[in-house]
């Protein structure tokens, strides 16, 4: 079924590809939301409401979420060179909207043309690609609202 490629049809990582990739591309994440964590101006808006991947529509707002999109490692002519390009999502979550703005400028003004290494992860830059606000209407009339953020990040670890 052609699975046993690294990438399937549709780019989708296959399992053998998740099990080898999956450990690296958690510590530049867990990496990531300690850098994100140490940040008193990001956690006076969100707290420690800083997370990985799941949505989870219980937890307080407002909050910020981050998933990995990509992650594609750099090549040179003798093979891997040791250097990884991640795409991320990183969502801004509240109930209001001016709050989802500006949890969303202080996540940018935290990793805006970051370089450095952090908690052992060598970041060597850090950039917005797309940005884009929306909301969720529910069905008892609450809103929340979203700035979803795209950042390429270029790192070894």
């Amino acid at each position: 079924q052609g699975r046993s490629l690294d990438r399937d049809r549709e780019g989708l990582q296959t399992p053998r590809q998740e099990a080898s990739e999956g450990r690296e591309g958690l510590i530049m994440i867990e990496a990531l939301i300690a850098y994100l964590l140490a940040d008193s101006g990001l956690t006076a808006l969100v707290s420690t409401r800083i997370g990985y991947v799941v949505n989870d529509q219980a937890t307080a707002d407002p909050r910020v979420t981050i998933t990995p999109v990509s992650r594609v490692p750099a090549y040179a002519d003798d093979g891997e060179a040791g250097l990884t390009e991640t795409r991320v999502q990183i969502d801004s979550y509240s109930t209001v909207d001016t709050n989802a703005l500006a949890i969303s400028r202080a996540v940018f003004a935290r990793l805006s043309a970051v370089s450095a290494t952090l908690s052992g992860v060598d970041f060597q830059t850090v950039h917005l690609v797309s940005e884009d606000v929306g909301f969720e209407k529910y069905d008892d009339g609450s809103e929340l609202f979203r700035v979803r953020q795209d950042y390429i990040i270029w790192h070894n670890a």
